[in-house]
């Protein structure tokens, strides 16, 4: 059990996430009076070199790390357990809840993009490669802030990492290719795996499905990503090449960096301008002979399996041999007692009377045996072995039991991984429901936060959908006359957004979300954005005294779907003329001018 106050520093309030090697609590820094999450390695973990070694080298990849759009490192303990680490406390959700309750605007997915973006440019220029992007590692806060987190399984580049294939990591929907063929991983793996987060994003929807995970790994090498063009035919054809440049399935037909995709998302941020669609290629599929090779590969791993443990076994008999020939029937050998199966308190006198030693190698969860009873021994039963010898015993530790993880509300896809990842078994029941939508978790059974024996069944109960109908098309209506077609339809009129765009009449909406034809919910809420006319903000900024300054400019109001934007960003040097910028906004507007990363002027409109 984790102690209530850790250090003497860290109160702990309660537990808010755990994964496979982790558990997340929220916790009080009582030295600074401020609220935290700390992510302490699993007690069972504690004497395993693999995980230990894993988690050391989180704390040693986030620390180098320091960027908004990464979750904030204060404070790690490694050298003793617990083994901790004190992370930034973000108030919201990750993107995969986020994608599961809402409907993202191809706007506010490119905004997102770029912020993911922005965390890669800086993790990649420290030389920290993550190897597990994916929506669930991604936290959006209350202000619409992005943040990347879980460096759990990330590499720090070097020479013999860049070699190192031993082991294929990560989320299998999200996959590279190069990392689904156990090949090395590099800065353009992590951004493959981008394109696959933007591509659910925008589709709703991973590009591939499977039954299982070598099958979904096989379709990343060698099928084609379906266009995105068939689950959003409106998509703007520059998203959809920024898009697949990403999905190449040769990393170097991808971006070459994290800094010039998010050139190209930048452009595609700014009105009127977009990204360099000539150098965006188009996918290339596997030629005849590539896959070839793939299928010559698998076999040749298949037949170096069957080898290696043939082998294995020829070493086994000649050491058996060995030791009869050395020992003989007679001398000071003795015959190694059968103790598997026995409890440990027996094992020990049956060993301490044959005059063996032992040792515990290791103790293991088994469902089939109770805690306490020996799994395994090494040598085995009736080897001819000298007096004093140790024999090394495998002893379970009982069945293991596992908490159940909280999955109401979420989607069947979303809740089965998630049971599956902590090892039960999973039964799905459908029930038709009036108020939830198709394919949501109503209920489950155990309740959440049970601790049940592992590979237990688990019931969910998901529900079969709701009455569809379709969204009725409000673009160049007035705010009035969408609330009638609403009413009519069987919808509500939700939020109602502002923009300024001068080439649009005012007072009519110019865009709406859901889109029009859009399936959706009787009763549901359908937001839209109202055309207000262009006004505009002018500042001037002198030049008078720091011999260099990075000036960058930004605006909170509501002119578009984002409410924060950077409208300026630019270096310049004493001397310079005053710069004007006219900038077009929505009233009330903040308009904020940083000089060196320091706000110079926060002024109202």
């Amino acid at each position: 059990m984790i102690d209530a106050v850790l250090k003497d520093r860290y109160e702990i309030i309660e537990q808010i996430g755990s994964g496979g090697m982790s558990i997340v609590y929220k916790a009080k820094d009582l030295k600074l009076g401020r609220y935290v999450a700390i992510k302490v390695l699993r007690e069972e973990f504690l004497s395993d070199a693999d995980f230990l070694r894993r988690f050391r080298r989180e704390a040693e990849s986030v620390q180098r790390l320091n960027h908004p759009n990464l979750v904030a490192t204060y404070d790690v303990q490694v050298t003793n357990p617990p083994y901790y680490i004190v992370m930034e406390l973000v108030e919201g959700a990750t993107l995969d809840k986020i994608l599961i309750q809402n409907h993202l605007t191809y706007e506010q997915t490119v905004y997102y993009a770029a912020q993911m973006a922005r965390a890669l440019v800086h993790a990649h220029t420290n030389k920290v490669i993550h190897r597990d992007i994916k929506p669930h590692n991604m936290m959006i806060d209350a202000n619409g802030q992005l943040k990347l987190t879980d460096f759990g399984i990330a590499l720090t580049v070097s020479t013999s990492t860049l070699t190192n294939t031993r082991a294929i990591v990560g989320s299998v929907h999200y996959f590279s290719p190069e990392q689904a063929q156990g090949k090395p991983v590099t800065e353009q793996s992590d951004l493959y795996s981008l394109g696959i987060v933007i591509y659910e994003m925008l589709a709703g929807r991973v590009p591939f499905r499977g039954e299982t995970p070598i099958e979904l790994a096989l379709k990343h090498v060698q099928e084609e990503v379906p266009p995105l063009q068939e689950f959003c035919p409106d998509l703007p054809p520059a998203i959809e090449n920024v898009v697949m440049k990403l999905l190449e399935k040769n990393p170097e037909d991808r971006y070459e960096s994290a800094e010039d995709l998010l050139e190209d998302l930048e452009s595609l941020l700014n009105a009127g301008i977009q990204p360099d669609i000539e150098r965006l290629k188009k996918p290339k599929p596997l030629s005849t002979a590539e896959k070839a090779e793939i299928k010559r590969k698998r076999v040749m791993w298949m037949r170096r399996g069957i080898i290696s443990l043939v082998i294995l076994l020829l070493l086994g008999s000649i050491g058996m041999v060995a030791n009869m020939l050395l020992f003989g029937p007679n001398g000071d050998a003795v015959t190694v007692p059968n103790v598997q199966g026995r409890s440990l308190t027996d094992a020990v006198a049956l060993l301490d009377q044959s005059h063996l030693n032992y040792q515990i190698l290791e103790s293991v969860y088994d469902k089939d045996h109770p805690e306490g009873t020996v799994l395994r021994q090494t040598p085995a039963a009736n080897s001819q072995v000298k007096s004093g010898r140790i024999i090394s015993l495998t002893v379970s530790k009982g069945i293991e039991l596992r908490q159940v993880p909280m999955v109401v509300g979420a989607t069947e896809r979303t809740a089965v991984v998630q049971m599956q990842n902590e090892s039960f078994q999973v039964k799905v029941v459908f029930e038709q429901s009036s108020t939830i939508a198709e394919g949501t978790v109503i209920r489950q059974e155990p309740e959440s936060f049970k601790k049940i024996p592992m590979g237990s069944e688990v019931q969910l109960t998901v529900s079969s959908g709701l009455q569809k109908i379709k969204v009725p098309n409000l673009q160049g209506k007035t705010v009035a006359e969408a609330q009638n077609l609403l009413l009519e339809a069987g919808f509500v009129l939700g939020d109602v957004g502002v923009t300024a765009d001068p080439s649009q009449p005012r007072g009519v909406i110019t865009a709406q979300q859901p889109s029009a034809e859009t399936e959706l919910a009787k009763g549901s809420a359908v937001h839209v954005v109202e055309n207000q006319g262009a006004q505009t903000a002018t500042i001037t900024i002198r030049f008078d005294n720091e011999k260099e300054s990075l000036i960058k400019v930004l605006v909170t109001d509501s002119y578009a779907t984002y409410p924060i934007r950077v409208v300026y960003e630019n270096t310049h040097y004493k001397g310079e003329e005053p710069l004007t910028l006219e900038i077009p906004i929505v009233s009330p507007a903040t308009v904020e001018v940083y000089r060196n990363g320091k706000m110079e002027l926060s002024k109202k409109f």
